[in-house]
């Protein structure tokens, strides 16, 4: 179980972060199942609040929305965002199957192996693009693309989360 490293890391990332979060529209962490020796430890159970279904397995059924309906997933869904915003942590691989939904549409954001968190000692990375920064930063609305293009780059990655996705800075960078 913990012969990649990267794996090793994402299992211990998620962990960490679920077990400080609580909210309404965050999947909630139980428990964490060890094993009754370490010589046996190939396996890590992690319990978790169950789920009717996620956004991709309800859009791909037959199942015919209202706009009462998606406002209510849209909503929820962005209202957990928000909690995981203003928590400093950053999802980074939010799609409809990581949503998970019940019947009474409440969502559930899910699978937070490749979030980060970023805390007060990382002050540089806080602050987003096309954001204004308290310490006099130049209003982006007035930079120059090209020169904005640049301040971006050191913030990105060359990381594809997915293989048939690119995230669309990375497309403009191109």
């Amino acid at each position: 179980m913990f012969e990649d490293l990267i794996d090793c890391k994402r299992i211990l990332r998620e962990i960490s972060i679920l077990s400080k979060l609580q909210h309404e529209y965050v999947v909630q962490l139980y428990d964490i199942v060890a094993p009754s020796s370490m010589q046996t430890f190939d396996e890590l159970y992690i319990v978790m609040e169950i789920c009717d279904s996620d956004l991709k397995k309800l859009c791909r059924t037959d199942v015919t929305l209202t706009p009462l309906h998606i406002n209510t997933l849209l909503y929820n869904l962005l209202v957990g965002l928000k909690y995981l915003h203003s928590a400093g942590i950053y999802h980074r691989d939010l799609k409809p199957a990581n949503c998970l939904v019940n019947q009474d549409c409440s969502v559930k954001i899910c699978d937070f192996g490749l979030s980060r968190a970023i805390g007060a000692d990382q002050p540089h990375l806080q602050a987003l693009p096309n954001t204004p920064r308290q310490d006099g930063e130049q209003d982006p609305a007035t930079v120059p693309v090209v020169a904005h293009t640049q301040r971006m780059k050191r913030h990105l990655t060359g990381h594809v989360v997915t293989r048939w996705y690119r995230a669309p800075e990375l497309i403009l960078l191109q």
